[in-house]
């Protein structure tokens, strides 16, 4: 992509800000931060919890099965926040080029498929 100052910006810059299409400021760091994290704290208790119903209750119930299919979705959503940041999450909408908001939409528009076509089954 060749960035030039005839490049459209997603939505218009606050007054006093100038667009950074070349090396715009990201907190996306902050959300693969938290996507990593809170499914691998989650599994900890997912793994104590079925520690228990199956080695010492030895016996696993529906709701251990509900469980593990949540944090498998829990697990898929943070899959997919990752790669939205990778595209254009956590970039001021200013700082976006119109071309790369429009594939960032595209890969978003995949994945609300997908969670539609796997709930609505």
């Amino acid at each position: 992509m060749n960035l030039t100052t005839d490049t459209i910006g997603a939505f218009p810059p606050p007054e006093g800000t100038t667009p950074n299409f070349i090396d715009p400021e990201s907190i996306g760091y902050r959300v693969v931060i938290a996507a990593v994290f809170f499914p691998v704290f989650a599994i900890l208790f997912l793994l104590a919890r079925l520690y228990a119903r199956y080695f010492l209750i030895k016996h696993l119930h529906l709701d251990d099965y509900s469980i593990i299919l949540g944090w498998l979705f829990a697990l898929a959503c943070s899959i997919n926040i990752i790669l939205q940041t990778r595209s254009a999450l956590g970039i001021y909408v200013w700082d976006l080029p119109i071309d790369k908001l429009t594939r960032y939409l595209r890969v978003y528009r995949i994945f609300v498929l997908a969670r539609y076509l796997i709930l609505c089954k």
